[in-house]
């Protein structure tokens, strides 16, 4: 199954290879994420967000943790992310949306998800002996590898800042850090 799609005319395509039917979930976590960024009635306060998915460089990616939880999905997520950044200009963004059947549903249990993730990211980082790399010092730099990354959390739970709101799954939005032309 392909690892990144993107807003088609009809729901979702995958960024490369032949459509796929996704689970249901996926399409209704897309359709909901999707409304949320383009809605006017409140207007999503990210402008890059809603650029990227106006102009097809906002890609998306499902994981579900059914199975349990392997960091090495979102690395490979990651991977395939980065590599396609140039064909995904102006503003590459990811959106990475996680879903568990059986997975106690609850702002702690998103927020502990979401710390696990990046401390997973941080340990694949190239640069261990920069003071950037300590998370304790207020120069540190979030890393994939040896990329600055911007990261977010969206959640069900987050109600009142509508840039952090996700239905009805959990997700991360990933993006180089930067200015948006260090993007490209």
């Amino acid at each position: 199954m392909p690892l990144l799609y993107r807003t088609a005319s009809e729901g979702l395509a995958p960024l490369n290879g032949p459509p796929v039917l996704l689970p249901s979930w996926c399409q209704e976590a897309h359709e909901g994420f999707h409304q949320i960024i383009l809605g006017t009635h409140p207007l999503f306060p990210c402008y890059f967000a809603s650029i990227a998915e106006r102009q097809g460089s906002l890609v998306y990616s499902f994981l579900d943790l059914s199975g349990g939880f392997e960091h090495e999905l979102i690395y490979s997520t990651l991977n395939e992310f980065f590599s396609n950044t140039e064909s995904l200009k102006p503003f590459p963004v990811l959106a990475l949306f996680i879903h568990s059947e059986n997975q106690a549903m609850s702002l702690e249990n998103d927020e502990e998800l979401f710390w696990e993730v990046i401390n997973g990211i941080n340990k694949t980082r190239d640069d261990w002996s920069s003071s950037e790399a300590d998370p304790s010092d207020s120069r540190w730099v979030l890393k994939y590898k040896d990329i600055p990354i911007f990261v977010t959390g969206h959640s069900p739970f987050y109600t009142k800042r509508l840039s952090r709101y996700a239905d009805p799954v959990f997700d991360f939005s990933y993006s180089r850090e930067g200015k948006p032309s260090q993007n490209i």
